[in-house]
């Protein structure tokens, strides 16, 4: 039985990913491990690497990951590493390949994954690749929950148009998209009867989930009704703040399988900060938003995404972030220095702070919820 190795580098969306490519190679007869356990791994193995790119710091783990698998012992064989995710997008071809890429899958290559892998170990392994259909299995038909985990990802959006001038994401997923409504309530529909406890909706900007009319409050609503006869819960990956956060209060106070937890990815308190950024709020908006959810919803688990080093950002503007942070007492916050991308418009902007003086201040900010 041939075998593959999924190590996945990033956010829920990668997870997401994961979840489907592992389903896709299980139900054609593959033996399906994670991470680094490369125990058992009986003649050539393939691994599928599914790396980030958000920040420089991602960068340089995707391709420290791609030489660690290389780095084997000479009695063994190295591993078949096929890189997929937003590396592919945002770092050069030559460059995956000289850290030791084999194959590099982009985006656009997702569905043809496990047929590209087979053709690639072909004439070594004997194992003769089929020809790739039309199409591709969903998740919706083979619900896939990784071992010892209690929840499975439903990705139900990609892609973003926002542009934020720190991003790249824009560039490595490319324009928002949306799966079909229906489809989406169907793969729910099939992780709950599968005997999946917690379904994670999750996209590149969730928020902005759109099938004709129905958005993201439309669609979790009819979610959490599907699942519900099985005891599923349900519950939001990253939402973006000030587009519909009074429908997700409400959606939380209807349905009592659809879990209070909401994590925003904020950034900054500061309004001159946001602007620079090109964010969609103020301060003030983003005090009106917390104070919302803070107000309104019980036992509320909140979460929020900080970069410090922002463009603009002086001492006085970082201590408006850290009054934020106090004042509405987050459960959890993830703090990240700000990283400079080729390609995205705050590279062109004065007053960056010192990337010490960024790592200094992601510091303290982590300390306010220590």
């Amino acid at each position: 039985m041939p075998r593959v190795r999924f190590i996945t580098l990033g956010c829920r969306l990668n997870q997401a990913e994961e979840a489907i490519f592992a389903a896709d190679f299980s139900a054609n007869g593959w033996d399906v491990a994670f991470g680094g356990d490369d125990a058992g791994a009986d003649g050539q193995e393939v691994v599928v690497l599914h790396s980030c790119a958000v920040t420089r710091m991602a960068e340089r783990k995707t391709l420290q990951a791609i030489r660690a698998l290389k780095r084997v012992d000479p009695t063994k064989t190295a591993p078949i590493v096929a890189v997929t995710g937003c590396a592919t997008a945002a770092l050069p071809e030559q460059v995956l390949r000289a850290a030791g890429a084999d194959l590099i899958i982009p985006r656009t290559q997702y569905a043809n994954l496990r047929f590209a892998i087979e053709a690639a170990i072909a004439v070594s392994s004997g194992f003769a690749p089929a020809a790739p259909p039309a199409g591709r299995a969903s998740l919706r038909e083979r619900p896939y929950l990784r071992p010892g985990r209690h929840h499975a990802m439903l990705k139900v959006q990609d892609g973003c148009d926002f542009r934020c001038a720190y991003c790249i994401v824009p560039y490595t997923r490319g324009p928002a998209t949306s799966r079909p409504f229906a489809e989406c309530v169907a793969e729910a529909t099939a992780m709950a009867k599968a005997g999946v406890p917690e379904i994670v909706m999750t996209g590149c900007n969730l928020a902005c989930y759109r099938d004709g009319v129905a958005g993201l409050p439309e669609l979790a609503a009819a979610v959490c009704e599907a699942v519900a006869p099985m005891g599923a819960t349900v519950s939001l990956g990253s939402v973006e703040p000030a587009i519909c956060d009074e429908a997700i209060v409400a959606l939380m106070l209807a349905h009592k399988n659809l879990k209070r937890f909401v994590h925003l990815p904020i950034q900054s308190g500061d309004s001159k900060v946001l602007a620079l950024a090109r964010r969609r709020y103020n301060g003030e908006r983003i005090r009106e938003i917390l104070t919302l959810y803070r107000k309104k919803v019980p036992n509320l688990f909140l979460g929020a995404d900080f970069i410090t080093g922002l463009p603009g950002e002086d001492e006085e503007a970082f201590q408006r972030t850290c009054d934020l942070v106090k004042e509405f007492s987050f459960d959890h916050i993830h703090v990240f220095p700000y990283s400079p991308r080729q390609g995205t418009a705050a590279l062109a902007l004065p007053d960056i702070p010192s990337r010490a003086v960024a790592r200094a201040r992601a510091a303290r900010l982590r300390t306010l919820t220590a």
